[in-house]
């Protein structure tokens, strides 16, 4: 398992080695960057390879070699890993451009160059595998490791910067961008000019938008004004039959609420999802009060993206929220099944390990928590959630489950 802290440090932890009781307590990274280790052999104390000048934003393994990882910093780098020998192999410089801004080894980085997301694609018909970067600028690089170069660019996507992003799994050259603006629009990376179209939560599949247009037929064409939340986009997830997204909003304007889009029509799915709080989840410098005038670059630089996940089947998703907990949901009946709630500060990301029938989530109390349910012979979830008992648990008081907290004592941990 991943992890990206604050400090710029990459860590690894081997989720499947700490199984008993008595090691919960001793969980230790495999490696981690930016950190000394004692040589056994001449007792000396080894750095490993330098990571990020500052906060990770992002990690992803690459599917195809599991010794080959990506991480992403908000000091403007995204850098490609060699595990086996915890060595950067490549890195990308959203500040190389840029003679105001520094390289990767400190000083300040212009917010404009702000890596807040990558995304990997996977697809055999392109030539080589692209990188999806988003910055806090309004251009969408996508990044070939292959050459180290920007292969394409979407220019002006997002004019307040750009949030999370997505490679389609279902169409090859589909990207899916979302921005601070409350915009989420679908791209075609062989051609870069215009969107195919953008998510709008006017027009729904069922149900007449009064447009006088079939509603099971794609918008077809691209609406600047057409928004999938009424303010940032905080996270965004793909269904994994790859046929819709969901995505949430940051809430300063009181739309900090969950929505489904399909991806063949770029309308808004009729299932309303339950409201899980009234409370944004974006706080000003001071963290004392949400913003609430327009989403402009220098506002949106206090707005933290956050990444959901879903059940193998996608019958359940889990919501990252900002007092610590997380929101089960029914993606079928938008009906919350659950409040899972340990982390003292606000979740970042969550992660659900199908082989396991386990969710892993990380927060900025410092805590990697993984969290067993208590009905683990099934896999299908949904199927053990109940209205009358807490179905997942992180206490270790519990004799019935195997339950691991991992703790980085040294920085706090975002995955």
């Amino acid at each position: 398992m991943l992890a990206g802290t604050v400090d710029g440090t990459v860590c690894a932890f081997d989720s499947l080695g700490f199984r008993d009781r008595e090691d919960m307590s001793t969980v230790s990274d495999i490696f981690a960057s930016n950190r000394r280790y004692r040589n056994e052999n001449t007792d000396k104390k080894v750095r490993t390879s330098e990571g990020h000048a500052k906060s990770v934003s992002a990690v992803a393994w690459y599917p195809h070699d599991s010794n080959c990882f990506f991480s992403g910093s908000f000091d403007g780098t995204v850098k490609l890993w060699d595990a086996s020998r915890v060595e950067v192999a490549i890195t990308y410089n959203s500040c190389s451009s840029s003679s105001s801004s520094s390289n990767n080894n400190g000083g300040s980085v212009e917010a404009a160059q702000r890596i807040r997301d990558v995304s990997l694609s996977l697809s055999s018909h392109l030539n080589n595998d692209l990188v999806a970067i988003a910055t806090d600028e309004a251009n969408v690089n996508l990044w070939d490791p292959g050459s180290n170069v920007v292969a394409m660019v979407f220019a002006k996507a997002h004019p307040a910067g750009c949030s999370k992003i997505a490679w389609s799994k279902e169409n090859a050259f589909s990207v899916i961008t979302c921005g601070f603006e409350g915009r989420c629009a679908v791209w075609d990376a062989r051609r870069c000019a215009i969107p195919l179209f953008s998510m709008d939560r006017r027009r729904t599949v069922h149900g007449n938008d009064g447009s006088g247009e079939n509603v099971r037929n794609p918008i077809g064409y691209y609406d600047e004004n057409a928004r999938a939340h009424a303010d940032g986009i905080e996270s965004v997830l793909l269904h994994p039959n790859g046929r819709s997204v969901f995505t949430k909003g940051f809430g300063s304007r009181g739309d900090a609420r969950i929505r489904e889009f399909d991806l063949r029509t770029g309308r808004c799915d009729a299932t309303k999802f339950e409201r899980f709080s009234k409370k944004s989840s974006v706080a000003d410098a001071n963290g004392t009060r949400s913003f609430s005038g327009p989403v402009n670059a220098a506002a949106s630089q206090y707005w933290y993206s956050t990444t959901m996940s879903c059940s193998e089947d996608g019958v359940n998703i889990f919501v990252p929220l900002q007092d610590g907990s997380i929101i089960v949901y029914d993606a079928r009946t938008g009906a919350i099944l659950e409040r899972l709630k340990c982390h003292a500060d606000r979740v970042t990301s969550v992660q659900f390990a199908n082989r396991e029938c386990e969710l892993f989530s990380s927060s900025m109390d410092g805590f990697l928590v993984r969290w067993k349910g208590k009905s683990s012979a099934s896999k299908n979830i949904a199927n053990t959630i109940r209205d009358d008992e807490n179905d997942w648990s992180d206490d270790a008081d519990d004799e019935d489950i195997g339950v691991g907290m991992y703790r980085n004592r040294n920085v706090r941990a975002r995955a």
